[in-house]
């Protein structure tokens, strides 16, 4: 994203008018496969409709499958057949559906090639929806046109997401029978929000949907309904659906020369929902009644087209896309990486077949993890990548010892938390704690082992409460407790706000107005706890209350806090200083600079070896002061080889 959208995804899409990154939110990733079994013994977990007697070699490396669906209507049994299309030549038009596939469990029949099979009862009520009662219909579907159970096949087709995406003359998105009736009201209010919006100028048309039925209620799409209609429940209803949630449809959705969405007997076009996201984002009343997961990923996802990533291919990292992408779920882990195969990004040109990574789903997801790490870090040759490594906090045993499922310094996409990073994509918006210094990697035998350069500058000695995960809503009072935990040794009003916010506002922007932040953050202890701030600070209370009252505001205090808050724990060193770490961080733990690292780390000696817990914050060694202090040959700051595991 550019500078202003800060880093991650994993930040607030939800404030600020001038666009800003989405909050972190608690995602329910899919649970690893297990690595224990053997490569030639392991299959796909994706979930496998067709028989693999339907598919025979496709003959060249552009070959697609293409799903003929035969004209039907009613209750006649659907029909379809498979043929061969090449991408690169003047192929058969189809369209592309995106989809949620659905569970075994709910299978249909259908008659494929002649053959009866089975498909998913999603896949099925979209294809009986989509065929039409006179001509053929042609369409290409994953779970159809892929021969699931084939991992080279697999891998080869996921290798041309990009082509297929941009070669369908329409993405159709189904998003599952409207069993409630909630579709024509929820596309009505999607186009009125779209209609009185400002934020598309270019557009020369008012926004409209479709709909099957003969006579369909009234519609009005020129001004959306009072915030105390009920009304707004099928918008929310829209919302929720798990299609927004589904990693593939990022690709499907951006690649797409057009895209259209099905809800039942209603469609409308893809454009008009983003811009009603994008305006929704502006409006903070309409945005806190209509706030999820699923909605701020369609703003993501509306943000992306916006972009042309195929137009500006060479303007971000693969690191860029992993970022993005961590709020959408996947059910095999490795496609958190291989889903992202389809963008251009800095290093990769998908015009001449060069991709980020080839796909291959024999390997296991350690394998892949660990080889992208390697790949990020040596295309970036920075170390933001390690600012996404994040270890849960129950992953630690009974022994008090964390738990690996990983090589420690590896991020784990698939995982189940999303934090903010301290790290800041962009101009402007990073610190240098040692960018100075050009990354160190010292090479090394094991593929799992990673041996860097860097210095070693102080040692936790305290660590204080761990904060979990707890909506900005509900926040108030933990926050306050938290805040009072890590005041416990004298640190002044200032130290305490720059620390647990990790040197950044409530937007996630580096702190560029003192008496800002520190008014917003008075404001609000102020309005929790107005006797805690005058006992604490007895000395500073008349210049915090005056600084509070001419620049605070105590909901932009709470939301800087609560910001950098989640699953992390403030610590003292062995040198007197405040910080803010990962949850998992415990005492004895070292705090290093490694060369080519925009902020600190926390690693954890194990014998001869060591093992990376996470990023840090420290005020006073984010802007190069260790490693000045070990240019001037300091004895307090000590040169090192890490050697990560």
């Amino acid at each position: 994203m550019p500078s202003k959208f800060l880093c991650c995804f994993g930040k607030d899409l939800t404030k600020n008018p001038r666009g800003q990154a989405p909050r972190p939110i608690h995602v329910n990733a899919d649970t690893l496969p297990s690595e224990k079994k053997s490569r030639s013994r392991r299959k796909s977990n994706r979930l496998s409709i067709f028989t693999p007697a339907l598919y025979d070699d496709l003959p060249t490396d552009d070959s697609v499958r293409l799903l003929r669906l035969e004209r039907g209507s009613g209750d006649d049994i659907i029909t379809c057949n498979l043929s061969h299309t090449r991408l690169h030549e003047g192929h058969q038009a189809y369209e592309a559906l995106s989809y949620v596939w659905g569970q075994r469990s709910d299978a249909k029949e259908v008659i494929c090639n002649k053959q009866k099979v089975f498909v998913t009862g999603n896949l099925h009520q979209a294809l009986k929806r989509l065929r039409k009662p006179d001509v053929a219909r042609w369409i290409w579907v994953d779970a159809v046109c892929i021969n699931q159970e084939d991992p080279g096949e697999r891998g080869h087709q996921v290798r041309q997401m990009h082509a297929i995406y941009k070669g369908a003359c329409r993405v159709i998105v189904w998003l599952g029978d409207d069993f409630y009736d909630e579709g024509h009201n929820a596309f009505s209010i999607v186009c009125a929000i779209a209609n009185t919006s400002h934020m598309n100028p270019w557009v020369q048309r008012p926004a409209t949907f479709r709909s099957l039925r003969k006579n369909p209620p009234p519609t009005d799409t020129q001004y959306p309904p009072d915030l105390g209609s009920q009304l707004w429940r099928s918008v929310t209803s829209l919302f929720l659906n798990n299609w927004f949630v589904r990693m593939w449809v990022i690709q499907e959705i951006v690649l797409a020369q057009e895209a259209t969405l099905i809800w039942g007997d209603v469609e409308i076009d893809w454009k008009w929902v983003g811009i009603a996201v994008d305006h929704i984002r502006q409006d903070t009343k309409l945005h806190a009644l209509l706030e999820s997961r699923n909605m701020q990923n369609a703003y993501f996802m509306h943000y992306i087209c916006g972009q042309q990533l195929d137009k500006n291919p060479n303007t971000h990292p693969f690191l860029h896309l992993l970022d993005w992408a961590r709020s959408f779920d996947v059910s095999d882990p490795r496609d958190k990486i291989y889903g992202l195969l389809g963008f251009p990004t800095k290093h990769t040109n998908l015009e001449k077949g060069d991709v980020f990574l080839e796909p291959d789903y024999t390997q296991t997801v350690h394998e892949i993890y660990t080889e992208v790490a390697k790949k990020v870090l040596n295309q970036d040759n920075t170390l933001d990548l390690l600012s996404f490594v994040t270890h849960e906090y129950t992953s630690i045993d009974a022994e008090g010892k964390l738990k690996f499922e990983f090589p420690s310094w590896v991020p784990d996409w698939s995982q189940k938390i999303v934090v903010f990073p301290f790290m800041g994509f962009g101009s402007g918006n990073g610190f240098q704690a040692s960018t100075s210094m050009p990354m160190e990697e010292i090479p090394c035998d094991n593929p799992n082992w990673l041996r860097l350069k860097g210095v070693e500058v102080d040692v936790v000695t305290t660590a204080l409460p761990y904060f979990p995960f707890c909506d900005l809503i509900d926040a108030e009072s933990k926050l306050v407790n938290w805040v009072k935990s890590a005041a416990s040794k004298g640190d002044t009003a200032e130290m305490i706000a720059n620390t647990l916010t990790a040197g950044r506002c409530e937007h996630g922007w580096l702190l560029d107005d003192d008496d800002r932040h520190i008014g917003d953050f008075i404001a609000f202890l102020d309005e929790q706890d107005p006797d805690w701030v005058k006992e604490n600070w007895p000395d500073d209370y008349p210049r915090l209350l005056e600084i509070a009252s001419d620049h605070g505001n105590p909901d932009r205090g709470k939301e800087a806090l609560w910001r950098y808050s989640c699953y992390r724990t403030p610590f003292h060193t062995k040198k007197g200083k405040l910080g803010l770490g990962p949850g998992t961080l415990q005492n004895d733990d070292i705090i290093c600079v490694l060369f080519g690292a925009q902020v600190p780390f926390v690693i954890r000696p194990e014998g001869d070896y060591y093992r990376f817990i996470g990023e840090c914050y420290i005020g006073d060694i984010m802007h190069e002061e260790a490693v000045d202090a070990w240019k001037e040959g300091s004895e307090e700051v000590t040169e090192r080889v890490f050697e990560l595991r």
